[in-house]
């Protein structure tokens, strides 16, 4: 994930989205993780910081809304959507961990992306899941070496 953030932060996730398209999700991903950290999520409404993940129910896609901008009294908004996919381990309290950083379509023909970044988002969760386990049995807690 930390590979995703670098290329967002360098305005290249996603050909479609305009540099400064880059620079406002940047911003507005930047807000939203810090509200998630501080547990002020806004779950509800017609644009929610934030969602669950019907598809994996322990994901939470971050949702940063870019700004809407009328041109010719149309709303002109960015082709992609940039979204966070994170969790909140049980393994650890007050962390919220970031699976997948990714883009999909800003129109009605979304899910078969948005299905693929849940997919590798909740596979990242598994192995980060097992990593943790695996290093806690190896350092003596929950029954492993002593």
């Amino acid at each position: 994930m930390t590979q995703e953030m670098q290329v967002f932060y360098t305005n290249a996730l996603d050909p479609q989205l305009s540099e400064a398209e880059h620079q406002d999700a940047f911003a507005r991903l930047r807000r939203l993780m810090q509200k998630a950290q501080q547990g002020i999520l806004d779950f509800s409404g017609k644009s929610p910081d934030a969602k669950v993940m019907s598809r994996a129910d322990f994901v939470i896609e971050l949702r940063p809304q870019p700004e809407r901008i009328y041109r010719f009294g149309r709303a002109n908004l960015p082709a992609r959507l940039v979204r966070l996919y994170c969790a909140e381990p049980t393994l650890r309290d007050r962390v919220i961990l970031g699976l997948h950083l990714g883009t999909k379509p800003n129109d009605d023909d979304v899910h078969d992306e948005q299905n693929a970044s849940i997919d590798i988002a909740a596979q990242r969760a598994h192995d980060w899941d097992i990593l943790q386990h695996t290093t806690n049995l190896n350092n003596g807690v929950g029954g492993g070496k002593s």
